[in-house]
């Protein structure tokens, strides 16, 4: 906090739970047993467990005031980084009983009423902590991360980890709330947003966002979907956005992000208010040559049509909704030069499959090999090769045919 206000930084400080050390989960725990197994259920919705926060908190703001910290500099206090409870361990996946927490009594046999219980618990918790926040920072925001739940549009956001936000939208003590979204869902930013229960009368800030090195292995095609995904976000409510991460992490996490300091700082000089002005309005060219043209396949299903392999989301895909031999070909309205052609692949289950791809009718690759979801196959000539139509072909494979994304670049 004392070298932030040398610098002149605001920071946001977040608590991704309650510390393993100063015995404030021993306090949490008090009331476990076969309703409450422990840890977050527990944490959240018993009355042990909301003490155990107010006494973690105040243990924190309290030892910081003895150390004459700089509160100015606090953007705000987030409660947790992401809060969420797990929907496979009781009393979430009890479908019958009365369960009594620190907010009353709620049937468990009512979808509705246990997803009050829920509510109600969350925002007992808010509250409290809220109101410790403000004993010790008393014109200090407070808000808390959430990633997006997953409803009323089906996504495998979260896996087995619950979250619902609209009702806290509604009423919460939180001054601004902290959504976390990624480009390359398996659901668009509008339906993540409606998740969310967006639009809200409280600010929104995106307080996590980035190009997952996965699903955008091009730094450029991952530049340009960051771009539009905060440009999307601003429609949608979000008006402020934390890119995760500034320096690369290590490799074995796993999720590991194009990080703003990657490639002597490219993303960062990209998204530098310096070269882009306005969050809102991007300022990358594309370099996609794919993206101005046509699309048309041999055959595609209702919600999976060719045009959706050549739209920029990873979230789409086109489908051909049977097996080999099917095609996908792209006009580029005009002769370019091509420098390099990237398929992301969309199969279940992985196997052998042999793909061709002809340029304005000329064989110039066969890709045969085993291959599977989410794989990026890359075809980059000897020298760049001049040409408006390009044909993709699978002639073999273990499932339907599709692409989820084919880039044509010029370099």
């Amino acid at each position: 906090m004392q070298l932030a206000e040398e610098k002149g930084l605001f920071i946001l400080f977040t608590s991704n739970d309650l510390p393993d050390q100063g015995g404030y989960w021993a306090i949490s725990d008090r009331d476990n047993g076969d309703v409450f197994p422990g840890y977050r259920n527990s944490h959240y919705l018993t009355a042990p467990g909301e003490e155990a926060a107010i006494t973690y908190w105040s243990d924190l703001l309290g030892g910081l005031v003895e150390r004459d910290a700089p509160f100015d500099i606090v953007l705000a206090w987030s409660i947790v980084n992401e809060q969420w409870m797990f929907t496979d361990q009781p009393p979430l996946n009890l479908e019958s009983g009365e369960v009594t927490t620190k907010t009353g009594i709620y049937d468990m046999a009512d979808p509705a009423n246990k997803r009050e219980m829920v509510i109600d618990a969350t925002r007992s918790y808010f509250a409290a902590v809220a109101e410790v926040i403000d004993q010790y920072d008393p014109f200090g925001l407070v808000t808390s991360g959430f990633f997006a739940p997953q409803f009323p549009n089906a996504t495998g956001i979260g896996g087995t980890w619950y979250v619902d936000t609209a009702p806290l939208v509604e009423d919460s003590a939180l001054d601004f709330f902290d959504f976390h979204a990624y480009p390359g869902e398996d659901i668009p930013l509008a339906q993540i947003a409606e998740n969310f229960g967006l639009p809200a009368d409280k600010p929104v800030i995106m307080g996590e966002y980035g190009a997952f090195g996965a699903r955008f292995p091009d730094v450029d095609n991952a530049a340009i979907n960051v771009q539009n995904w905060v440009a999307e976000s601003c429609a949608l409510g979000f008006g402020g956005w934390l890119y995760w991460e500034f320096a690369h992490a290590d490799p074995s996490v796993g999720d590991v992000t194009w990080a703003l300091s990657d490639l002597d700082n490219f993303l960062l000089d990209q998204l530098a208010p310096i070269n882009q002005p306005d969050p809102c309005t991007p300022t990358i060219e594309d370099a996609n040559l794919a993206h101005g043209g046509t699309a048309t396949a041999s055959q595609s299903l209702p919600h999976q049509p060719a045009s959706a392999a050549i739209d920029g989301d990873p979230t789409t895909q086109w489908g051909a909704g049977d097996g080999p031999t099917q095609w996908i070909e792209i006009d580029l309205g005009s002769p370019e030069e091509i420098g390099r052609i990237q398929l992301t692949v969309a199969q279940f289950p992985k196997g052998l499959t042999r793909h061709l791809i002809d340029v304005d009718g000329v064989r110039v690759w066969a890709f045969e090999d085993d291959t599977t979801e989410s794989q990026i196959l890359e075809f980059i000539p000897e020298s760049p090769i001049t040409g408006q139509v390009i044909r993709v072909t699978t002639i073999f494979g273990p499932s339907w045919v599709a692409w989820k994304e084919i880039l044509i670049l010029s370099d």
